[in-house]
């Protein structure tokens, strides 16, 4: 399988998937509560079943796919926007968590960090139109973010509700600290010899879950939600779209591209 046959199946499935969620969440899961409907719940575990193949499918073609190479970079105005926009919403959600912050050490490292992620964001987002020496390492502090997010998930998470809506925000924030982490890498350029077969795989499953987690949940849930859930899905749908940007303009097929860089592309 190439590249483009990859595209096609992740263009294909996140719909489906997307639409499975909706169904998901409009007709088994009770909305005051977060729990799946005791009469609708093997439906609904059968969904949520069927979603994860649909994004373990898309994220194992990703890394067995053949002729997948970097590309040459060059400034981008779409991913500079997506950029300024991740920073932004990074800071409205600091604003709708910090009235409701309940004191813990991980709520007051999200805060802090937070803030320090927007102004990352926004740095590289600059990069992206305007050259200067902008410190990679920088990068780093988003990976530190979604760690402590994940703990603070786990901590704050209720058994019961662990396998319906909260299940999705832990992959979601898992994939993002893993993409976080490969994008750090990458921009610093810590590996000899870059993989992109195993990125371009964390990119794929990460804009899967970023955007099935929250698009249902702002669609449908927004007028109920509170503004620090509303901002935290608002944040990984935005971030969603960053990753989209990304590996759309970073990636491509070997065959196609004409500027990239020497096919180091093995999986491991």
């Amino acid at each position: 399988m190439r590249y483009r046959h990859t595209m096609t199946l992740f263009g294909i499935s996140l719909p489906i998937c997307l639409i499975l969620r909706v169904l998901q969440s409009v007709f088994t899961i009770d909305s005051s509560t977060g729990f799946i409907k005791q009469q609708y719940s093997d439906i609904s575990t059968v969904i949520m079943l069927v979603i994860f193949a649909g994004i373990a499918s898309v994220g194992l073609m990703g890394l067995i796919s053949d002729g997948v190479v970097m590309r040459k970079k060059n400034k981008n105005i779409l991913l500079s926007v997506a950029a300024f926009a991740v920073g932004a919403v990074f800071l409205f959600d600091i604003a709708a968590s910090a009235s409701v912050v309940a004191g813990a050490w991980y709520d007051m490292l999200i805060l802090l960090l937070g803030a320090v992620c927007s102004a990352v964001f926004i740095a590289y987002g600059l990069k992206n139109v305007y050259s200067y020496n902008f410190p990679s390492m920088l990068l780093v502090l988003p990976v530190i973010y979604y760690v402590v997010k994940l703990i603070s998930v786990f901590v704050s998470t209720s058994d019961l509700a662990l396998v319906t809506k909260n299940i999705f925000l832990l992959f979601t924030n898992g994939s993002l600290l893993l993409f976080m982490f490969e994008f750090a890498k990458l921009e610093n350029e810590i590996d000899e010899t870059p993989k992109p077969k195993k990125f371009f795989a964390v990119s794929l499953i990460t804009v899967m879950f970023c955007e099935i987690q929250a698009i249902p949940k702002i669609l449908f849930y927004g007028a109920v939600l509170s503004v620090r859930d509303l901002a935290d899905a608002v944040l990984n749908m935005v971030m969603g779209v960053f990753v989209l940007i990304y590996f759309v303009s970073n990636f491509g097929d070997s065959r196609t591209s004409k500027n990239t860089k020497p096919a180091k592309h093995l999986a491991e």
